[in-house]
C-alpha cells in the first residue's frame, strides 16, 4: 500500500521497482491511495497501470473519514481494498532493490506479526557537506537503536516507508482504532501494538 499526494516527481520510479520485484506477479498486487493530489500523480499510476503485469490499483481518498492524519486515512482504506494475508507499506518517494518483497515475507516466520526494515537516503547533492554528515550520524543512531530492540524482542521505532505485517495480527491488536487522533508516528505506535499483541 503506498500513500501518495504532489509525487509526479517520485511514483513513476517506485511503481517500476515494484514491477521488478523478483517475486511472483501473481501473488502481490500495489494500492496506490492518492491524497488530493494537485499534480499529475493519479495520471501516471493510471498509465503505468495499463501496462503493468503485476496489479496496480488507484483509490481516492476518503475525505468523509473522520481519521486525522491523511497517512492513516490512506492506510485504512487501503487495507479495505486489499486481499492479502500480509500488508506492505511503503512511500511513493521510496524506490528498493529486487529482493525487497522476497526478503520482506522470509522475514514472516509462523509466530511473527509484524517485520520493519531499514530505510536508507539517497545522497542529495544539493545538501550541503555538514547536513548531510549530521543526517548520517542521526540515521545511523536511529537503526542502531532499533536493530537493538528488535533483538531484544522489542520494537521502539519503525518506518513506514519498509514495513510489513499480517492482517490478523493488525485485527485482532485492534488496527489504527487507537490512533485515528494522531498526525504522524503511526508506523512505530502501531509496530508497537501489533508488538505487544493488545489493543
Amino acid at each position: 500500500i503506498v500513500p501518495a499526494r504532489n509525487e509526479e516527481a517520485n511514483i513513476a520510479a517506485l511503481l517500476r521497482s515494484l514491477i521488478a520485484q523478483e517475486y511472483p506477479a501473481g501473488k502481490f498486487s500495489v494500492i496506490v491511495v492518492d491524497d488530493q493530489s494537485t499534480d499529475r500523480t493519479a495520471e501516471i499510476v493510471r498509465a503505468i497501470a495499463q501496462d503493468s503485469p503485476v496489479p496496480i490499483t488507484l483509490l481516492e481518498s476518503d475525505l468523509s473519514s473522520s481519521v486525522r492524519s491523511p497517512k492513516i486515512r490512506a492506510l485504512i482504506q487501503g487495507i479495505q481494498h486489499s486481499l492479502s494475508e500480509i500488508i506492505v507499506t511503503t512511500d511513493a518517494d521510496c524506490t528498493m532493490g529486487t529482493r525487497w518483497l522476497a526478503s520482506v515475507n522470509a522475514a514472516f516466520e509462523e509466530h511473527v506479526g509484524v517485520v520493519t526494515g531499514v530505510t536508507s537516503y539517497s545522497d542529495d547533492a544539493s545538501i550541503g557537506p555538514v547536513f548531510r554528515g549530521i543526517q548520517y550520524l542521526d540515521f545511523i543512531s536511529y537503526t542502531a537503536i532499533a536493530a537493538g530492540a528488535v533483538g531484544l524482542g522489542r520494537v521502539l521505532v519503525s518506518n513506514g516507508s519498509n514495513m510489513a505485517f499480517r492482517i490478523q495480527a493488525f485485527d485482532e491488536t485492534g488496527g489504527f482504532d487507537a490512533l485515528t487522533h494522531i498526525n504522524t508516528g503511526d508506523d512505530s505506535l502501531l509496530a508497537q501494538q501489533l508488538t505487544a499483541g493488545g489493543k
